[in-house]
């Protein structure tokens, strides 16, 4: 039963890379519809992710408040109202204070998402997990452009926005109907399946999660933590280096580069596709080392030197498309930072359980601030 859950939370993952970067997409369309500059459209791109930087905490916190299953299922719900919103836009107010609010709602799912696979995982697996869980999500960044231009060429922009509506509203009853907040809530795991997730102790019982209704967030040992800081700052640099891409690849490659719909449709999902391995790798590796016992500062560490050179060789005044191309595709492919850096923050920085949606609304934060 762990694995129908890790594959809802996956889907959610992608659609909601889907919509992130849906606005991305579209840009080209809507800025020429609307007039709209580079510059302002830099504006309202910014609208989501001081929303998302802000709520992150609060999101986590409702996550450990009222339990993963609620909260997923109202922010898409509520990601199926914004969409709609989103095709009545009509000027750049009602465009950024869209964008605002979804990433009002979205600050928490990510956070709240994690602390379900806290509860659904046994320790071992966790690194794989949100590698897999990040992979969807880069998968759902990658086949965002082809899909978004394949709609709008047939239907127009807005159409895209009401696609991402339904599938998110499909996902939410789906979710509410077959997910529950613990393992031991669900009917469907075996004595099996559970001894696996909890673990037995010497009289070969299954032991009990240790959780309490409102638990007091130790806030002075979170924020004092060095390996909290240090996470804080690989996930500043990380998520950096993923905005430009999720934001204004599209926008580079038919204003800049003169792409066709078509042509940036299928550049623009290289290096996000390419990712996918990427971190479906850098999970599995982060449970490899450290199950044997590595250091986890050399796991965070591993990917994050390489980035930098390759992103601005990727975007480079270069008329040679096809090293560029290769570029970003290496670029995607050495992503395992975000997977690495969530692995090992659930394993590493010594909290409770109990704490793991503010813990990683913190981490969040920090990436959130950066864009």
């Amino acid at each position: 039963m762990r694995w129908t859950v890790l594959f809802l939370l996956c889907l959610m993952y992608l659609i909601a890379y889907l919509d992130r970067v849906s606005l991305a997409n579209t840009a080209p369309l809507i800025s020429q519809e609307f007039g709209f500059s580079r510059v302002t459209m830099g504006v309202i791109f910014s609208a989501f992710v001081w929303a998302y930087a802000l709520f992150q905490v609060p999101g986590g916190w409702m996550g450990d408040r009222f339990g993963p299953r609620k909260v997923l299922t109202s922010i898409m719900t509520y990601r199926t109202v914004i969409a709609a919103l989103t095709t009545i836009a009509a000027g750049v107010s009602s465009f950024w204070a869209v964008r605002f609010m979804l990433g009002v709602g979205e600050a928490g799912a990510f956070p709240t998402a994690t602390r379900g696979m806290q509860l659904w995982f046994p320790r071992e697996e966790r690194g794989f997990v949100q590698g897999i869980s990040h992979a969807a999500s880069r998968f759902g960044a990658a086949i965002g452009p082809p899909l978004a231009v394949v709609i709008m060429i047939r239907y127009g922009w807005r159409m895209v926005f009401y696609v991402i509506g339904v599938i998110s509203l499909v996902w939410s009853i789906v979710f509410v109907l077959t997910y529950r907040n613990a393992p031991e809530e669900h009917g469907g795991v075996s004595r099996s399946e559970l001894a696996r997730i909890r673990g037995v102790d010497h009289n070969q019982e299954i032991r009990r999660a240790t959780m309490r209704k409102r638990p007091q967030v130790p806030w002075r040992v979170l924020l004092s933590h060095p390996n909290m800081w240090a996470l804080m700052c690989g996930y500043f640099t990380y998520l950096y280096c993923l905005w430009i891409f999720l934001s204004w690849l599209p926008s580079y490659l038919v204003s800049y580069r003169g792409f066709t719909l078509l042509k940036m449709g299928t550049y623009a999902a290289l290096p996000l596709g390419a990712g996918v391995v990427g971190d479906a790798v850098g999970g599995w590796l982060t449970d490899f080392l450290l199950v044997n016992g590595n250091d986890h500062r050399a796991v965070v560490g591993g990917a994050h030197g390489h980035r930098r050179g390759i992103l601005g060789h990727c975007l480079r005044n270069d008329e040679h498309g096809g090293t560029n191309r290769r570029s970003a595709v290496t670029h995607g492919v050495w992503d395992p930072g975000g997977p690495r850096i969530v692995g090992c923050a659930i394993r590493r920085c010594g909290l409770s359980a109990i704490h793991r949606g503010r813990h990683l609304g913190v981490l969040d934060r920090s990436g959130g601030f950066r864009n």
